[in-house]
Parts: structure tokens; sequence; C-alpha cells
């Protein structure tokens, strides 16, 4: 029982970890990420196809919008995941998932240095900022 609960729970985050970039894991949405994957050991592996996505403001070289590969989860009518292949824990086991939780998370390293990258941006705006109210206080204050 435990290795087909652990086979079944790797599937479900295999099959969604495409969803979304590590970049929008880490910064807004692990939740939703836990809940799609309690969701597929609950009722089964979603169904899910490829699409292609125009970037929000980004462009290449010649400012023409870039588009990339996306997976996107196949819904029915009814908005509702179509299900490809149904939960073994509870259509075969008869189990009950009770509860569930995404403990950790493994980025690989170039994922990692991007984090790195943004912090570092982020930190270098916030001084600049600071020092620009520092620079007006100092200013009024002069005057």
């Amino acid at each position: 029982m435990k290795a087909a609960v652990k086979a079944h729970a790797t599937n479900c985050l295999k099959a969604i970890a495409p969803l979304m970039s590590g970049s929008e894991h880490q910064s807004a949405r692990k939740a939703e990420f836990a809940n799609i994957v309690e969701r597929q050991l609950v009722k089964g592996l979603y169904e899910m196809k490829k699409v292609e996505k125009e970037l929000k403001d980004r462009t290449d070289s010649e400012d023409k919008p870039i588009t990339v590969f996306a997976t996107e989860i196949v819904l029915n009518s009814d908005n509702i995941p179509v299900i490809a292949q149904q939960s073994p824990l509870v259509d075969k086991f008869k189990m009950t998932i009770e509860q569930f939780s995404v403990t950790s998370s493994d980025y690989d390293l170039e994922t990692l240095q991007q984090f790195a990258e943004k912090k570092k941006a982020f930190l270098a705006a916030e001084k600049s900022k600071a020092e620009r109210e520092a620079a007006v206080s100092r200013a009024s204050y002069d005057c």
C-alpha cells in the first residue's frame, strides 16, 4: 500500500509540474500546485494538452511577442478537469485521502540562480528607493 501511495503521488506531482515555471511556483502558485496534486490523488490524473502562449510584456530582438509552449489541463464543457486515468488509490484500493501537503520543493540550479538574481534586483530597487526618499528628505530639510 505504501508503495502504491508513493507511486501515485509521484505521478501526480510529475503530471502537474509543467503547468507553471519554477519562478511562478516559488513566488505565487504553491497553494494552487498542492491543490491540483491533491485533487489528482483523489480523482485521478488529469488529461493535459500542449498549447502555445504569448508571454505578456516580453518581446524578442525584433520586438515581436515571444511565444512559448505551455501545458494546460483539459476541461470538459462544465469546466471540470477531464480524468485521463482514475486514481488507483480510490478506485482500486478504496482508500480515502484525508490530508496531503507538499513539504518541500527542489529547484534546479538554473532556477535557483534566477531566484538569486531576482532577489538582488529587488534589493537594489529598494535601496535606490530609500536613497531617493532620503535625498528628498534632506533637500526639504535644507530649504
